[in-house]
C-alpha cells in the first residue's frame, strides 16, 4: 500500500512527553515545540517580533527539507479536498494529531477555518490556538506553521477563476519568498521588515 504523505510535515511516532522531554525536535539548538505555564504544548518562539519569527520559520523549513524520507512527508493529494464554485475555491486538509505541518505562501488573502479539531498556528503576525469553530483571515504573502493537537480538519477559501488544480496553486501558493521578487513591490522581505497593515493574526 501506498504510503499517505503531507507537504513539508514531521510524523510524530511519539508520546507528547516523549516528542517535549526525551528526544525533542532541536531547530538550531532550541527546542520547537515547549510546554507553557497551563501546561500546552507551543512553538518556542524566544523573539516574539514578526521578522525572527519568520525567520524561525524557515530555519524549521530547512530542517524539515533536512529529514530523511521516511520522517517526512512531501504531497498534501491524499488529505486534501479540493471544491470550486463560482470564483471560490476552498481546500480542506486534514492534519493527523501530533503533526507539525508547514504550509505553502499564500499570494492572496484567504478565510481560514477550523472546522473540527484543535491546533496551534505560528505565523510572523503572531501565535494562535485555535479550535472547531475558527474563522479567521490571513494575510498575502503569510506562511503557516501549525501543531495539530488533535486530529484537525483545516480549511482554507481563496478567490479565483481557475479550477485547474496546477494553475490554481500557480496563482495562489509559492515555496519561496526568494521566488516572488519580481511579482509584486508590496511582498514582505525578511530584510526589509513587515509591511504595514498586515498585523491580523492567524
Amino acid at each position: 500500500m501506498k504510503k499517505k504523505k503531507k507537504l513539508l510535515s514531521l510524523k510524530n511516532r511519539r508520546k507528547r512527553e516523549d516528542l517535549l522531554s526525551n528526544e525533542p525536535v532541536l531547530i538550531n539548538g532550541s527546542p520547537l515545540l515547549v510546554l507553557n505555564d497551563e501546561n500546552e504544548v507551543v512553538f518556542n518562539i524566544p523573539d516574539t517580533s514578526p521578522v525572527e519569527i519568520r525567520s524561525r520559520i524557515w530555519e524549521v523549513k530547512d530542517y524539515l527539507f533536512s529529514l530523511p524520507d521516511d520522517a517526512r512527508q512531501t504531497d498534501f493529494s491524499d488529505d486534501t479536498e479540493h471544491t470550486f464554485m463560482d470564483g471560490v475555491y476552498t481546500r480542506k486538509l486534514f492534519i493527523k494529531k501530533g503533526t507539525i505541518i508547514l504550509g505553502k505562501i499564500h499570494l492572496k488573502e484567504c478565510t481560514n477555518i477550523i472546522a473540527s479539531g484543535d491546533c496551534t498556528v505560528l505565523t510572523e503576525t503572531g501565535c494562535k490556538r485555535v479550535k472547531a469553530g475558527f474563522v479567521g483571515v490571513s494575510p498575502k504573502y503569510s506562511q503557516k506553521l501549525v501543531y495539530a493537537h488533535e486530529d484537525t480538519v483545516f480549511i482554507n477559501v481563496f478567490l479565483t477563476n481557475e479550477t485547474d488544480i496546477d494553475k490554481v496553486e500557480a496563482e495562489l501558493l509559492s515555496e519561496d519568498y526568494n521566488d516572488l521578487r519580481d511579482l509584486s513591490s508590496e511582498v514582505v522581505w525578511l530584510e526589509d521588515g513587515l509591511q504595514q497593515g498586515q498585523q491580523r493574526l492567524v
